[in-house]
């Protein structure tokens, strides 16, 4: 598995962390990523999350989990603070099963319907 290093710029501002933003992760838990790299895939999500500014107005956030099933575990309207964001993602357990990727992101485009405009 390669994972993609991302530079979070520091420097953003105000501006760019609470202008509104719709965001959904659509995170792989099928046996091809095994528990351990499922365990850092949820740190790297967490600590995107840390990035944002979590709220009604600003960001929000959704998350899917697939493998053989896809579950929503965060949609956009649910949570208004990373905290409890992070949470529902320390809580997702490995399902380590089929890999399918499509029903995952067609999950996550049905999401956006609850976007805003």
């Amino acid at each position: 598995m390669e994972f993609i290093k991302v530079r979070l710029n520091k420097s953003c501002g105000v501006k760019c962390r609470e202008s509104p933003l719709e965001l959904v992760f659509v995170i792989d838990s099928s046996e091809s990523v095994g528990p351990s790299n499922f365990e850092m895939v949820k740190n790297f999500v967490n600590a995107l999350i840390d990035r944002v500014s979590v709220s009604r107005d600003a960001t929000r956030v959704g998350v899917v989990l697939y493998s053989h099933i896809n579950v929503v575990v965060v949609n956009l309207q649910q949570y208004t603070h990373h905290e409890d964001v992070k949470a529902a993602v320390r809580r997702m357990t490995y399902l380590g099963e089929g890999t399918f990727t499509g029903s995952g992101i067609q999950r996550a485009n049905q999401m956006f319907q609850a976007a805003r405009p």
